[in-house]
């Protein structure tokens, strides 16, 4: 395939596609109103398709053998942008002799003597300097791929089940209390006995409501460093979709129930509690049994695993026997930590010293609407000003479906 030809189709196509969506907002400046529903779904397939292309500009770039290091004269035939064989641009002289040629209020000023301040004259299609004169302006500066500070992973989310729900509100009916008389009864041998009447049992249920809440923040950026830098557009959805996996795990543990948040594990009234005994390895063992259990004959929980604050695990890292040997393997241990046979999930978002044990499938994570990334220029004045609004939102509910299915175990001294 010819690369170079390939590169020029595409950069015809990028004008198009840009002259396209510029026609649709001209209109809309002209007629000074917002885009309607037709010109978003337009400018919304425009802008899918423009970024389509410049993701297959930049691989025909690789492939017609454009280095980034070198300076790309070739490549400058961009449209929009100047050619390597573009005249050159006139000097301050120059630029001020055409000037006062085409300028009718100088001419006048000329006529009459020259008399006083002349009129302001606006200098045409000058540079700057002699040194992008002479050829400094095309050459692009090398860009490597962009640093940003990291995010960690949100391994807890894994252990919840995700559950749809098309309702702004979740009820459950949760089961208070129980009489449970349930007996053996003898067959019957008159019709008057007593005896062989059917014991009632008895129960007692709440309705429970679990609000749909928002996670949603904003990043502004402008129009000018998305067509310089392509990738910005997937460094800022993964910052905006991070930042609220982020919040919702954050919120899981530490949601007040307050402010339009939902009632974390910290603060729900009915999680079990483990005290500190003896030391941490019979601390978290006492806490299994105490989930297993859970208090009752009748429900019975299966641990799915332990999510612990990293400074914690630390702890359990570093226990040894009375002969120095690690109880965990030691520097030399490889693969997924595991605690009294469950695996353990590591996350800032537990607070030190008061790990989980859980049957987490009686916590499921109720998604409203996934984490979706918007952006849009129809805020204040940031049309004008070249600025774009991307927007992350998120809309789910944490359900509790049975709260002593998880245990909070105190691992201080």
């Amino acid at each position: 395939m010819n690369w170079k030809k390939k590169l020029q189709e595409l950069y015809k196509k990028e004008k198009d596609l840009r002259t396209e969506a510029k026609g649709i907002l001209d209109t809309c400046v002209k007629e000074n109103r917002n885009p309607n529903d037709d010109e978003k779904t337009k400018l919304k397939d425009v802008n899918g398709k423009l970024e389509d292309c410049l993701k297959e500009i930049e691989e025909a770039r690789l492939m017609a053998g454009f280095d980034d290091n070198e300076t790309r004269l070739k490549d400058l035939s961009r449209p929009g942008r100047p050619t390597a064989t573009a005249p050159q641009a006139k000097g301050w002289g120059d630029a001020f002799l055409e000037s006062i040629n085409d300028d009718e209020r100088f001419k006048a000023w000329a006529e009459s003597g020259a008399k006083g301040n002349s009129p302001r004259i606006m200098l045409k299609n000058v540079q700057s300097g002699a040194a992008e004169a002479q050829g400094g302006a095309l050459v692009r500066p090398e860009r490597i791929e962009a640093v940003t500070l990291g995010w960690r992973a949100f391994r807890v989310l894994d252990f919840l089940p995700k559950r749809p729900t098309g309702s702004n509100a979740i009820e459950v009916p949760k089961q208070v209390s129980r009489t449970n008389n349930a007996e053996f009864v003898p067959e019957p041998t008159a019709t008057n006995n007593a005896a062989n009447l059917k014991p009632e049992s008895d129960t007692v249920w709440d309705l429970v409501t679990y609000p749909i809440y928002t996670v949603a923040h904003m990043i502004p950026a402008s129009r000018q460093i998305l067509a310089d830098a392509p990738q910005m557009r997937a460094i800022i959805d993964g910052e905006l979709r991070n930042g609220l996996l982020d919040k919702v795990e954050r919120r899981i543990f530490n949601g007040t129930g307050n402010g339009g948040q939902w009632t974390g594990l910290n603060n729900m009234a009915g999680v079990q509690a483990q005290a500190f005994d003896t030391d941490i390895l019979t601390t978290t063992r006492k806490a299994l049994t105490k989930l297993t259990v859970a208090g009752t004959e009748e429900a019975e929980y299966v641990p799915q695993a332990w999510f612990m604050n990293p400074t914690d695990w630390e702890q359990f890292d570093l226990l040894q026997n009375a002969d120095g040997i690690f109880y965990y393997g030691g520097p030399t241990r490889q693969g997924q930590p595991m605690l009294w046979g469950y695996p353990v999930v590591l996350s800032t978002a537990v607070t030190v010293g008061s790990p989980y044990i859980g049957d987490w499938r009686q916590f499921p994570l109720y998604d409203r609407q996934e984490p979706a990334v918007y952006f849009t220029d129809s805020n204040r004045d940031w049309f004008e000003r070249n600025l774009l609004a991307f927007l992350g939102e998120f809309r789910g509910g944490f359900v509790d479906v049975r709260t002593n299915a998880a245990v909070k175990v105190d691992i201080t001294e």
